[in-house]
């Protein structure tokens, strides 16, 4: 049987980050990259205004996607986020549920998120640089930077202005929560409040790293996916 894995990227990513894991996930797994105006494919679209214009321009794809068969959501940091109000409009509009959710690096969407995108140029650089939320090879390249720094912008500001609401809602099909043990983006006593939303199991995982641990532990969070899925026996 196969299942559709449905992937988010995180503040200033583009769909590239997922078309590899083509092919690092076994074959029965369909990785399903969602791409974002202003980026990539898309890099001649407007930016989002509000997190809502997100949501409701890429949930039709995902819509399309998920009409039949069963699939997973995957989410990266504001893609956690992403793939949250992703399910929350699924469920409004009575869709079949996700059979897993995995998320990285995002606190529960109930809770306060370190803001910087009213620092100048110069000091939100170096502010998310700080707290490892940039990509080592990103800072160093500042003609690539450049390029990216409106993309970054763009997100951070819908992401910053996010805001939660209506009464906790419960998530029912089960959840993998992932975040780095020295990320600085995060508080760990947030990303527990990831259980207040579980509606079904929930496991919460800490890792070596910071925000982008996942280039440590790629093949751990690979191998996660695909026995939650696949249901084979972890070697981890």
């Amino acid at each position: 049987m196969s299942i559709k894995l449905i992937c988010f990227p995180y503040a200033g990513g583009s769909s590239s980050l997922y078309v590899r894991w083509k092919q690092k996930l076994p074959g029965q797994i369909e990785v399903v990259p969602v791409e974002l105006a202003g980026r990539g494919s898309r890099g001649g679209e407007p930016f989002y205004e509000t997190f809502d214009n997100l949501i409701d321009d890429i949930y039709p794809f995902v819509k399309n996607h998920v009409k039949d068969g069963t699939y997973a959501l995957f989410g990266f940091s504001m893609g956690s986020l992403i793939a949250f109000e992703i399910y929350r409009r699924l469920v409004k509009e009575g869709m079949h549920l996700p059979e897993h959710m995995f998320l990285i690096g995002r606190e529960a969407p109930n809770t306060d998120i370190f803001r910087v995108n009213h620092l100048d140029d110069h000091d939100f650089i170096e502010e998310i640089y700080s707290y490892d939320g940039m990509p080592k090879e990103l800072y160093e390249n500042k003609e690539v930077l450049s390029y990216f720094l409106p993309i970054l912008r763009a997100d951070f500001g819908i992401h910053e202005t996010y805001v939660y609401s209506g009464e906790l809602e419960k998530i029912n099909c089960n959840l993998t929560v992932w975040y780095g043990r020295d990320d600085k983006s995060v508080i760990r006593e947030n990303i527990l409040k990831w259980e207040d939303f579980a509606g079904s199991e929930v496991e919460i995982i800490e890792l070596t790293g910071g925000h982008f641990f996942m280039g440590l532990h790629e093949s751990v969070v690979h191998n996660k996916i695909t026995c939650l899925l696949t249901n084979q026996v972890s070697v981890y």
